[in-house]
């Protein structure tokens, strides 16, 4: 049956028959070959959908578009360009989604994290329709970067337009799944506000290829304006990490803080945190609420107001090793505490803990409510005070204050070394081998759990090497003191500068091991290694 308005024509060729086709509601043969009686009113040009004009992508972003159902192809491209010549990728896909493939790059072997431009050409049958051109910025790796000097005119948090805030940039890591924030040398007056799982590093030269080194790029945090300076969310784990800043309060009100922590337990490392204020009561780490942080190799220094403490910890159990930490600078009648234990129970090794000068200087007070107990794990630590007011460890008459352990510490500097309550007993050196205090670990005198009392009068045992953070001389005084402990190498294996402990024989000469109280002879955190 022939269709109305075609035309066949029959042509004798060579002894063969040929049909031809004249027309078709119109169309020559050519038009019928090149597919002009197509409908191509739904052969639209692709939209944009992912990700959004101004965009931030990573290497695991999927864009994608609107797709047609007749389209053979899709080809997107990606440019430096604004108007995507020259283009540094280009695929083909037959659906309206790609993430990008190392194979489809064209002259480079990566894409750097800087601007580029990107749109989607639809393959028909007949023809090819391109997208309108979006723009986004590439970020390659897990990392965003924060400059306070830095003089990009935009700011995309990446190494060349960094933010110019911390919090900025942690906002943003947050925002787009990042989980580092690199902060470069300088002061940023800011209070902060952590983000959950986004763990923040000072301590950067941004004009030296983004090395780092904490002690030469002196990275500061300063707040003057509000009572906190650092804010860690409540879910926050140790995965939320604030590392190689230096970390002041400057405020001046009724409590000032330098990192507040409440039900959050973040990592805090390699930090100089300090408060100055004056206010009625500074305190530089706070944790209430079931706090559980990791407090690791800071130095941690109270202020100068009527009340100061370095580490306060409240109904909260952290881990607080390889720190110096001094409860307050200021003297007269001022209450300076270096670790404030209220019915809390953390781990607590490998510090120096010094409550610092005043007319109440407590190294550690331990005070417990009448229902809850404090418990904490006390070991390796040097623990007193600069003057010989106070107590180096100080249990109040309030609760159970037993620490659950209390083994291989130095109590130095003060009158008394511990008062143990109940009875309300002062141990001092007169009295340090005598009298017994009960501990988890039972009813013993603090030599027979390798506690000593080595106050160093003389400045002939320890080396201040850095404000408060005493290592021991290389003297031969030292031969009688380096071995007082007992042998915790099940638990702890490294003194506070992660040099492994010892035991037996020191070396550096030592010949005679007189006066040798431990029974094993390990060499002790509070004194570093051999």
């Amino acid at each position: 049956m022939r269709h109305p308005g075609s035309r066949i024509s029959l042509l004798i060729l060579f002894g063969f028959p040929i049909l031809l086709l004249g027309s078709c509601n119109g169309h020559t043969t050519n038009q019928l070959l090149n597919g002009d009686f197509i409908d191509k009113s739904t052969q639209l040009a692709p939209t944009l959908i992912n990700p959004l004009n101004n965009g931030n992508i990573s290497i695991a972003t999927q864009f994608s578009w609107t797709g047609a159902t007749d389209a053979r192809s899709y080809r997107i491209e990606i440019s430096t360009n604004t108007d995507v010549s020259s283009p540094i990728l280009r695929a083909t896909t037959k659906q309206a989604l790609y993430t990008i493939q190392a194979s489809d790059l064209i002259g480079v072997t990566g894409l750097a994290e800087q601007t580029y431009y990107w749109r989607v050409v639809t393959v028909f049958p007949t023809k090819e329709a391109a997208s309108s051109i979006f723009k986004c910025v590439l970020y390659d790796k897990d990392i965003i970067y924060a400059d306070v000097g830095s003089s990009a005119s935009a700011q995309l948090g990446t190494m060349n337009a960094p933010f110019k805030t911390i919090q900025a940039a942690i906002n943003f890591a947050a925002l787009n799944q990042k989980t580092k924030v690199y902060v470069a040398k300088g002061t940023y007056n800011e209070t902060i506000i952590l983000a959950l799982a986004v763990s923040v590093y000072g301590g950067y030269d941004s004009a030296n290829g983004w090395s780092r080194n904490i002690s030469g790029n002196v990275t500061t945090i300063a707040n003057s304006s509000s009572l906190i300076t650092i804010t860690s969310p409540s879910n926050a784990t140790t995965t939320t990490i604030i590392d190689g800043f230096t970390i002041t309060n400057n405020f001046t009100g009724n409590t000032s803080y330098a990192i507040y922590n409440s039900g959050a337990s973040p990592t805090i490392s390699n930090n100089n945190i300090s408060v100055s204020g004056a206010s009625s009561t500074t305190i530089c780490i706070y944790n209430i609420n079931n706090s559980a942080p990791i407090i690791s190799s800071n130095t941690i220094t109270g202020g100068a107001s009527p009340t100061n403490i370095a580490i306060r910890n409240e109904s909260s159990s952290p881990a607080i090793f390889n720190n110096v930490v001094v409860g307050g600078s200021s003297g007269g009648t001022t209450i300076n505490i270096g670790i404030d234990l209220i019915t809390a129970s953390p781990v607590i090794s490998n510090n120096t803990i010094l409550g610092g000068n005043g007319n109440l200087p407590y190294g550690i007070q331990i005070t417990s409510t009448a229902s809850t107990a404090s418990a904490p794990i006390i070991r390796n630590n040097i623990i007193g005070n600069t003057i010989p007011a106070g107590s180096a460890v100080q249990e109040t008459a309030t609760g159970t204050t037993d620490p659950a352990i209390f083994q291989n510490n130095d109590l130095i500097g003060s009158s008394t070394l511990y008062r143990d309550y109940p009875g309300n007993t002062p141990i001092t050196a007169a009295n340090f081998s005598l009298q017994t205090i009960s501990t988890g670990s039972g009813t013993l005198t603090l030599p027979a759990m390798g506690n000593v009392n080595i106050n160093d009068l003389a400045g002939q045992l320890f080396v201040n090497q850095v404000g408060n953070d005493y290592h021991l001389t290389t003297n031969a005084v030292i031969c009688n003191v380096r071995g007082g402990g007992l042998n915790l190498s099940g638990s702890l294996t490294t003194d506070k500068d992660l040099i492994t402990r010892t035991t037996g024989n020191p070396s550096g000469g030592c010949t005679s091991w007189s006066g040798i109280t431990g029974a094993t002879g390990w060499s002790m955190g509070a004194y570093e290694s051999n």
